[in-house]
């Protein structure tokens, strides 16, 4: 997922990202029998065992009705996060729903979780693991979830999890006995981000159900152990603190041996060496090389990009270790199979390039080139001919679903739309797109696959294409032409497993699911994945237009805020000028950068890795940018002008427990923890230190 980012952290040197240390751990297994005090071995950060709790047998052992409460602190100041935990987990069935290994953030006013960072072994009944971070926000808006099968865990004795969480490189992973299991891309960040005010063990700040465990060892490291790193660690155990993989022995490097021109293919590196048993992967740590630029580039996270039709070997360096692969660059082939613009007045839904027709169901009814749902009985069903048609997307390779709707009052299980099958009154083997309520999730799951991307759809009008692409591993979502959601090399299943049976716009496969409010003037189908710049071309054009020759690029034009404060990191932007597609935004659009950054003075302003800028010096500097064949330049001047970000004037209430903070908001509301007294201007507070103010925690972390 990427997302344009601002961070207001005034910093007044170039900052870096230290080597990972130890700060917290907790070794249940040498504790003694029945210890009331959970101890941190390396830091300072004790914790206390609440309800049934108990410390025996050389393990925490959680019954569903414990938890441990640690101290307030525990990644304060952290950029990057990684947690580890030891222990033997029961069946699936013993676990109770929203089940959390560990939740470290606050508790808002609604009793919600928020500013955290979280691992869930039990997702709503889904049977996912879920290492999810949200920052500067509550938990269901801005929350990023990075899923695996819980198949891989639950029922066994002596497993290994590690969630890491690295903003600076922009990913959170998980790890199951030593092996990446799921990794996806973020934009939210610990510091500043989290608020670790209320930090748990076996429980989250929702009041979900407790965790069922029995843990061994618990750590917190203040910072990113890599893939190698992970998989030594989880082979030592808990009682041997050695992150140390050996000497890299071998390197191998896998790709599709296709990308599309103007699309990307990820590449995934592993790596043998001497003390860990497994191949590793180490795509994180590797570096890239193309034999042909005019052909073939790769990004520094191991995205490939077609640039032209041809062949060319793309090669991995890590370790003193290389290895190659060859991969074609094809041209696009994405062929419209189906499209519904609901121009017919009659019950009939006519596919005008296909044969896939369909009929409005309860009180659905087309008027105007729309098709209207009131919520309570109407929707599109697409499924009596659709095993004729092999589904609307079962018989392809990878498709793309695009759509322009105005969606009304959702609720939590919304679907825009829904292919596969009903058993049992729930759904199986499907994909579909849910829109939900407030919640502001954008979902889309196969069996165990699923991702969430920012965006409420509730009362708004928006154009939602999604890229179904099971050769590359692609899942990824665009709203208004940009992309929003993104899932990589986590999606196996081809396309034919989804079942044909049903076929549903505006309708669940679970029966009793709510069905959608809104309406829709156009949802199309794609034989093939249409590459970012065709959707953005399509958002231009709008749902009456299906001419997607993007044609030639023609220029580039870097486009960055002129002026910068001190300590400001954005992600700028570099435009791109196609012959039919203007204000192409070449970050905006992609899972990593597609271009190159340069400054003339990177003791002002310099480019991380990931395509951020950070303002590091006061001055000016020109920033370059270099895209295939084309540069395009900008002046940047970093300033630093005090802003004023807190403010206190004690004007709250007559009887209110809150300090407002009338320019920082609500996350920054102090409070008074001993009482004290609003007179309508000013606040009274006792002497001797019994009353006074509590501002939250972080308040002065980030300058």
């Amino acid at each position: 997922m990427v997302l344009l980012l601002s961070c207001a952290a005034l910093l007044t040197a170039q900052p870096t990202v230290t080597a990972q240390t130890l700060a917290h751990r907790y070794s249940f297994f040498s504790a003694t029998n029945d210890s009331t005090n959970v101890v941190d071995l390396v830091g300072t950060n004790d914790g206390t065992l609440f309800d049934d709790a108990v410390i025996t047998g050389g393990q925490l052992q959680l019954d569903g009705n414990a938890y441990v409460q640690l101290q307030p602190g525990i990644v304060t100041n952290d950029l990057a996060v990684t947690v580890e935990a030891w222990g033997d987990y029961p069946p699936l069935a013993e676990q109770g729903l929203w089940a959390n290994l560990f939740d470290f953030g606050t508790q808002d006013a609604a009793l919600q979780d928020s500013y955290s960072l979280s691992f869930c072994v039990n997702v709503s009944g889904s049977d996912d693991l879920d290492a999810a971070i949200s920052d500067f926000d509550n938990a269901n808006v801005n929350r990023q979830n990075c899923y695996g099968p819980s198949t891989l865990l639950p029922g066994t004795t002596d497993s290994y999890i590690a969630a890491v969480f690295n903003p600076p490189a922009g990913y959170a992973s998980l790890y199951v006995n030593g092996v990446l299991e799921a990794t996806i891309a973020i934009t939210n960040t610990i510091t500043p981000g989290i608020r670790d005010l209320d930090n748990l063990i076996g429980y989250d700040n929702w009041d979900d159900a407790k965790m069922v465990a029995n843990l061994d060892e618990f750590r917190v490291w203040n910072g990113a152990l890599n893939g190698l790193e992970i998989a030594a660690s989880s082979e030592n155990g808990a009682a041997n603190l050695n992150t140390n993989a050996g000497t890299i022995t071998s390197l191998t490097i896998s790709a599709g041996t296709q990308v599309v021109e103007g699309g990307e293919e990820p590449a995934t590196v592993l790596a043998t060496a001497t003390l860990v048993t497994n191949a590793v992967d180490v795509t994180t740590l590797a570096t890239f090389s193309s034999a042909n630029t005019n052909l073939i580039t790769v990004d520094t996270a191991g995205a490939i990009h077609g640039k032209a039709p041809g062949s060319a070997l793309v090669s991995a360096f890590y370790g003193g270790q290389s290895n190659s692969v060859s991969v074609t660059v094809i041209e696009p082939v994405s062929i419209l199979t189906h499209r519904y613009s609901f121009n017919d007045p009659s019950t009939v839904v006519i596919d005008s390039v296909g044969t896939l027709n369909g009929n409005l169901e309860g009180s659905a009814y087309e008027s105007g080139g729309q098709v209207y749902f009131d919520g309570t009985n109407g929707y599109v069903d697409l499924s009596s001919n659709s095993f004729s048609n092999n589904g609307i997307i079962s018989g392809y390779q990878s498709a793309t679903i695009d759509y322009w709707a105005t969606f009304g009052a959702l609720d939590n299980w919304n679907y825009a739309w829904a292919f596969g099958n009903t058993v049992g009154g729930a759904g199986s083997d499907y994909i579909h797109s849910v829109v939900r309520d407030g919640n502001t999730q954008h979902e889309l799951d196969d069996y165990v696959t699923g991702f969430a991307m920012l965006g409420d759809f509730a009362n708004e009008t928006v154009h939602c294409t999604t890229i179904i692409d099971p050769p590359t591993g692609h899942l990824a979502v665009y709203t208004n032409g940009v992309l929003s959601g993104y899932l990589a090399n986590d999606f196996s299943p081809p396309l034919s497993d989804i079942a044909t049976n049903l076929i549903y716009i505006g309708h669940s496969l679970w029966t009793a699911d709510p069905l959608t409010p809104g309406s829709y003037n156009e949802f199309r189908v794609y034989n093939g994945t249409l590459t970012p710049q065709q959707i953005a071309l399509a958002d231009a054009l709008g749902p009456n237009n299906t001419n997607l020759v993007v044609g030639a690029l023609q220029s580039i034009r870097v486009s960055l805020p002129p002026v910068m404060q001190l300590g400001d990191i954005t992600v700028g932007g570099v435009l791109a000028d196609y012959s039919n597609l203007t204000n192409y935004s070449l970050l905006g659009n992609s899972t990593t950068p597609q271009f190159v950054y340069t400054s003339s003075d990177s003791n002002v302003v310099y480019q991380e890795t990931d395509g951020k800028l950070h303002a590091v010096g006061e001055g000016s500097a020109t920033i370059t940018a270099t895209y295939e064949s084309f540069t395009s330049s900008q002046s940047v001047t970093v300033a630093h002008t005090p802003v004023l970000v807190n403010r206190y004037s004690f004007h709250d209430a007559v009887g209110s427990t809150n300090v407002a903070d009338s320019v920082g908001g609500s996350a920054w509301t102090g409070i008074l923890p001993n009482g004290g007294t609003f007179t309508g201007t000013n606040l009274q507070l006792l002497g001797s230190g019994i009353q006074y103010v509590q501002l939250p925690s972080g308040i002065l972390s980030n300058y």
